[in-house]
């Protein structure tokens, strides 16, 4: 799915962001640069949480660029989703404080380094790249805004995690919480020709573990160790159900899936009156793109693949049933 240049990942880590950058190593994936957004927890806190997350893995080579602070533009469910979960969100990271930065390092530090220059010069040499997001889409609206169809040639694709489609809108209405940082910056990337891919939220919410199943798990090494400890913090302190769900990881997975991606037309609605505020439509009309489905066929595979790059053990996943 990714280009030979490789990608980008714009997050706001967040627990399941983390697992998703683990998992990208983990199974070498053309990871490149990533790049911080408000979203789970202010952005200092993600920026911070991407170095760290980045350490762990002993990956302080690659280049961390902080993003933007607030949507585009302040709207209804910015204000009444997205601020107060940052309230109640701690570090983002359960409050769990992963080991720090080492002070002496001589890896890249990019804080000072705009991305928009970074991204310019590695594609002059490599090639156009593909651009992940796993939070807001507010830091590639933002650069199409400044720079327009200039910035084309720079992008080979994009996808995102987010969208709550028909069904599961009826069942739980109300924008995922990706969408409804930012559905104005949505409608930005749905007006580009760049191919654009979603991964929403009903083909990732299925897959999942109870509290059970992650505490019988056996982790191998400090960052199976870390992911196993986020997901019990998790469930036992943020979850309204005693649940982790693979929202990100399965992100990384499905860039490797082309199989599971399907042709479809989407729109976003960004009239803040409706009560339909921030949900990704699909219909007859609106912009080409490509949806990520899954099924109870292919969902066991996925979290075995997750759990596999996690070095999350055999001895606990045995336990492991996917919904």
């Amino acid at each position: 799915m990714t280009s030979s240049s490789g990608f980008v990942l714009d997050c706001d880590t967040g627990r399941d962001d983390a697992l998703a950058i683990w998992i990208a190593l983990a199974l070498k994936m053309p990871l490149r640069a990533i790049i911080s957004s408000y979203g789970n927890t202010i952005v200092e806190n993600v920026h911070d949480n991407n170095r760290r997350v980045l350490a762990l893995a002993d990956a302080l080579h690659l280049p961390v660029f902080k993003g933007r602070v607030a949507p585009t533009k302040s709207h209804l469910a910015f204000r009444e989703i997205v601020m107060p979960r940052q309230k109640s969100a701690g570090n983002g990271l359960c409050n769990l404080i992963l080991p720090p930065v080492p002070q002496n390092d001589d890896d890249q530090q990019q804080d000072d380094v705009p991305f928009e220059d970074w991204l310019r010069a590695y594609t002059e040499k490599n090639g156009a790249i593909d651009y992940v997001i796993t939070g807001p889409a507010s830091n590639l609206a933002a650069l199409f805004e400044k720079h327009g169809d200039d910035l084309k040639s720079c992008l080979n694709s994009i996808t995102m995690m987010g969208g709550k489609l028909d069904a599961f809108w009826q069942e739980t209405p109300g924008p995922d919480f990706n969408l409804a940082c930012d559905p104005f910056a949505v409608q930005t990337l749905l007006e580009t020709d760049i191919p654009l891919r979603f991964v929403p939220i009903d083909a990732t919410w299925p897959i999942a573990m109870d509290l059970a199943e992650i505490e019988a798990l056996s982790p191998q090494g400090k960052i199976a160790e870390m992911a196993r400890e986020l997901m019990i913090a998790h469930c036992k302190n943020f979850a309204p159900e005693p649940v982790f769900r693979f929202h990100d990881p399965a992100v990384m997975i499905a860039l490797t899936s082309p199989d599971l991606f399907h042709p479809a037309k989407a729109s976003i609605i960004c009239d803040e009156s409706s009560p339909d505020f921030g949900r990704l439509v699909i219909g007859s009309k609106g912009a080409n793109i490509e949806i990520f489905e899954t099924d109870p066929q292919t969902r066991p595979a996925i979290l075995a693949t997750m759990l596999d790059a996690l070095s999350l053990g055999e001895a606990g996943r045995k336990h492991v049933s996917v919904g």
